[in-house]
């Protein structure tokens, strides 16, 4: 599960965990209100178990994020690469110029 896919329903196994857990302990406590409210308070549990089956739907209905697709791929991809190696030549290039330069600069310096 270490792809996007296996994280992102796992991210949706907790989350659906997560409103169950609270709609179980809502429903707990929407019990004792019943009974001491009476028959005018029976909407109570159906709208928590309606407002849970939306919230569930919704998790696992949604779109997923732009954090959760994959890498830029295709022609995208391979320009990135390519910008990255070029930026490795240069870099290299300029350290092996500044080495040469110092090289020069200690041998000037030894011969005063």
């Amino acid at each position: 599960m270490n792809d996007a896919t296996g994280t992102r329903e796992d991210t949706r196994l907790k989350a659906t965990g997560a409103i169950w857990g609270c709609a179980t302990g809502m429903l707990g406590i929407s019990i004792p209100i019943i009974a001491v409210a009476g028959s005018g308070a029976v909407l109570l549990p159906l709208a928590v178990v309606g407002g849970a089956v939306v919230a569930t739907y919704a998790v696992w209905k949604a779109a997923p994020s732009p954090s959760t697709e994959s890498l830029p791929g295709g022609p995208r991809l391979r320009a990135l690469e390519e910008r990255i190696a070029n930026l490795e030549t240069i870099s290299i290039r300029a350290d092996e110029t500044l080495k040469a330069r110092f090289k020069q600069l200690e041998a000037e310096h030894d011969l005063k």
